[in-house]
């Protein structure tokens, strides 16, 4: 089993069974729909103790957040949950759902999560 960010090429052999959060665009390829996630904006209860956070369409200007690198999720590059990312500073950028999770634990800033993990973490706050 290989977790990696970069997606094993099924047609050349380097795997028999990819999992991933995008289908596929190969013709060749057979693919499965598993499961539907939910996403939601959490941060650590330290980070809104300092930062002032509301709940409207610009919350996230001038607020630290936490997205993936550009060549995991191109879609991080203007929005996050729906929500513009223009005007927020990117405080860091990470390759892992698990980096992600670990780095808004650590109140490093908003992040978009899975709710299924964040839910679970008595330091985050849903948004």
């Amino acid at each position: 089993m290989v977790t990696a960010t970069q997606p094993s090429k099924l047609t050349r052999r380097e795997a028999d069974i990819a999992v991933r959060l995008d289908r596929p665009t190969d013709p060749d390829l057979i693919a499965r729909h598993l499961t539907k996630h939910k996403l939601g904006l959490f941060a650590a209860k330290t980070y809104l103790e300092k930062h002032e956070v509301t709940a409207d369409s610009k919350c996230l200007d001038g607020r630290d957040i936490i997205t993936y690198q550009h060549r995991v999720t191109p879609r991080h590059a203007e929005k996050i949950c729906g929500l513009p990312i223009t005007n927020a500073r990117v405080t860091m950028e990470v390759s892992s759902a698990m980096m992600m999770l670990e780095a808004t634990r650590a109140g490093i800033g908003i992040a978009e999560l899975a709710v299924h993990l964040a839910e679970n973490a008595p330091q985050l706050t849903r948004l």
